[in-house]
């Protein structure tokens, strides 16, 4: 898809198919955005996690 002004502005004389395509691009980077953010919370809420269990596992492994 070109998006040049004068590209643009032919489709726009035409079949005007640009801003189905702007749209449909828009939707799918807002989506990848969503699961790149919720992917982020679930990392943060399990790293608490992880390191409490690390913790652990090294104090029930050391030698007494």
């Amino acid at each position: 898809m070109d998006f040049t002004p004068a590209a643009l502005r032919a489709d726009l004389r035409g079949a005007r198919t640009a801003p189905g395509y702007l749209y449909s691009a828009a939707e799918l980077i807002n989506h990848a955005a969503d699961l790149s953010a919720a992917g982020a919370i679930r990392v943060h809420d399990n790293e608490r996690r992880w390191r409490v269990f690390h913790d652990r596992v090294v104090q029930i492994s050391l030698p007494q």
